[in-house]
């Protein structure tokens, strides 16, 4: 149960569904595949992403976590996609992160 409070206190809602109903369908949509966090600036959303595995819950998580070395002050992440990104599973990209794939750019991660 605290996890779970903490977890909504920490993601922004908003910005997680319409993340997930830019990128994939309905039916994976709903199941919330990625958790974009209050600190993530969504610049651009042009892009597409491919998922290695089934859709489920919470298995990327855009603004996450702790990086070793960042400004608490600008510890944003940016997402600024205008090309393709493929996930593989438990993906966790840490805040203070920035995220850019040009038009015919292509971003594998695992």
């Amino acid at each position: 149960m605290k996890k779970l409070l903490k977890l909504l206190i920490e993601i922004s809602i908003i910005k997680t569904l319409v993340f997930n109903l830019k990128y994939f369908s309905i039916k994976d949509a709903i199941k919330l595949p990625v958790f974009i966090y209050k600190h993530v600036s969504l610049l651009d959303l042009h892009g597409s992403i491919k998922l290695k595995s089934p859709a489920y819950t919470g298995m990327i998580r855009i603004g996450d976590g702790y990086v070793g070395i960042y400004d608490k002050k600008l510890r944003r992440s940016i997402w600024e996609v205008s090309g393709k990104i493929e996930f593989g599973r438990n993906v966790h990209i840490g805040h203070g992160s920035k995220n850019k794939c040009r038009k015919k750019g292509i971003i594998i991660i695992r």
